[in-house]
């Protein structure tokens, strides 16, 4: 990512390097998943000078909707649980573990 500042802001060019989860021409499961991984959408962010702060909230949210998708398609717990590694690591703790599955739990329960 590239920025240079213009006045009172920082515009920035950058190349969003975040991978899909789940599949568009799969089970409904998968679908879902791949939908909410794409959220929210770099086109929002193309063409325009956006500021640190704006874009620092817009990783945010995508970071979170990744980890929902990803949760969406796993187990907790299990092997495939992407959130456990984090814990384990102290990169997030228990409550925080257990909120982000509280998340996926609910997009499943809708």
């Amino acid at each position: 990512m590239s920025a240079r500042k213009r006045g009172n802001y920082v515009a920035f060019e950058a190349e969003y390097c975040y991978q899909s989860v789940g599949s568009p021409h799969r089970n409904e499961e998968e679908q879902i998943a791949f939908f909410i991984s794409g959220l929210p959408d770099a086109k929002l962010l193309d063409g325009k000078n956006v500021g640190y702060g704006v874009l620092q909230t817009w990783v945010g949210y995508k970071d979170a909707c990744i980890n929902i998708a990803k949760c969406f398609l796993s187990t907790k717990g299990n092997d495939d649980d992407p959130l456990l590694p984090l814990l384990e690591k102290g990169e997030i703790d228990e409550w925080k573990y257990e909120y982000k599955w509280l998340d996926a739990d609910l997009y499943k329960n809708l």
